[in-house]
């Protein structure tokens, strides 16, 4: 199980999904922070269990998250602790 972990959130870039993945049709979330980059789906979009999240409104801020390995990917899980 992923740890839960301190990210300050530099910045968010919006991609088409395909970029990341071929498979991947829709726009996903680049989020750059204090420890790497990060992908997410968009706020509120469900695709393999993860649920998106705003992040555009978390810049500038330090937040909880997890790290989730998935599709080759690692994405950014925020918590609301």
């Amino acid at each position: 199980m992923a740890e839960i972990q301190k990210f300050k959130i530099i910045s968010v870039e919006i991609v088409e999904g395909n970029i990341l993945n071929t498979h991947w049709k829709g726009k996903m979330q680049i989020i750059t922070t204090d420890k790497g980059k990060f992908i997410d789906n968009l706020e509120g979009i469900t695709y393999g269990g993860f649920k998106g999240h705003n992040w555009v409104e978390e810049i500038g801020k330090t937040i909880s998250a997890k790290v989730v390995k998935s599709a080759n990917q690692e994405w950014l899980q925020y918590l609301n602790i």
